[in-house]
């Protein structure tokens, strides 16, 4: 990513950096919640889909043979993230007070993974041009 370019800056998404705000924020939502959505509702399953997402974005990161299905599996893991998120809202188990904290980041996090999926697509079609490699940095790691 060039120094210069503040368009580009602004544009980047950490989806990692992302997910760990988010964590700040929903482990003592967590804690907040009844004993039952804390080990086995939507408050275990948001924070399961969110370590997922960390464990799914370095694989991909780091393994370009396997890139493609790890971004596949991070898109999964965010719907389920977000489908947990709405659950939880629905019943009531999650305070307003963390609400619109987790969203903003969960917003962004989505916008992180959606530039990959895109890059990806992109990198598909036009295999010289490598996008995904320029999102990612001059390694294309």
């Amino acid at each position: 990513m060039a120094r210069g370019n503040k368009a580009q800056r602004d544009a980047f998404v950490s989806i990692p950096a992302e997910v760990k705000e988010m964590l700040r924020h929903l482990h003592p939502a967590i804690q907040h919640m009844p004993k039952t959505e804390r080990i086995d509702g939507a408050g275990a399953e948001m924070r399961r889909a969110a370590y997922a997402i960390i464990r799914e974005y370095h694989i991909a990161y780091h393994c370009k043979d396997v890139r493609t299905e790890h971004i596949r599996q991070m898109v999964g893991w965010y719907g389920q993230l977000q489908a947990a998120f709405e659950i939880a809202c629905l019943l009531g188990v999650l305070e307003d007070r963390f609400k619109l904290s987790i969203a903003m980041r969960m917003e962004r996090i989505e916008e992180g993974i959606m530039k990959w999926k895109n890059a990806q697509s992109a990198q598909r079609q036009e295999p010289d041009n490598a996008p995904l490699d320029k999102f990612l940095g001059a390694s294309g790691q």
